[in-house]
């Protein structure tokens, strides 16, 4: 959810570039929150590469109510918890390439605190950029 959603007075969207992971994500939520979410094209405003957007759109106080529990759940430093954090991160703004030699990741994101939480719990250097302002 830090990755890529966003919340308002109705309910809860997350955005992917990625058909599979809006499934995944209408599956966790009624999996994880008895949640019933809809996934819909998200043409107007593709990702940073072109990519057709998803969005997933969870209403009602179910999905502020479990907003607010996935906040308040802070990701472990260490094991399964930070490995799930870090897919999710991926998942949600990641990129991987593999530009001349060796591989490049990437994560696209304007919340700071996101980098630097990303940043603390990869087991891998990381090194930030901040591009355009």
């Amino acid at each position: 959810m830090d990755a890529s959603g966003q919340w308002d007075g109705e309910g809860v969207n997350l955005f992917t570039s990625s058909a599979a992971v809006a499934r995944s994500v209408v599956r966790l939520w009624r999996s994880g929150f008895g949640l019933e979410s809809a996934i819909f094209r998200d043409g107007a405003s593709p990702d940073h590469f072109g990519r057709t957007r998803y969005a997933v759109r969870t209403r009602g106080n179910g999905s502020l109510q479990a907003r607010d529990e996935l906040r308040a759940a802070r990701p472990p430093r260490t094991g399964a918890g930070r490995n799930a954090y870090l897919r999710g991160a991926f998942q949600g703004v990641g990129s991987l390439t593999r530009p001349g030699r060796g591989h490049h990741l990437e994560f696209v994101h304007r919340d700071r605190e996101f980098i630097e939480r990303v940043v603390t719990l990869s087991r891998a250097p990381l090194k930030v950029v901040w591009r355009r302002g």
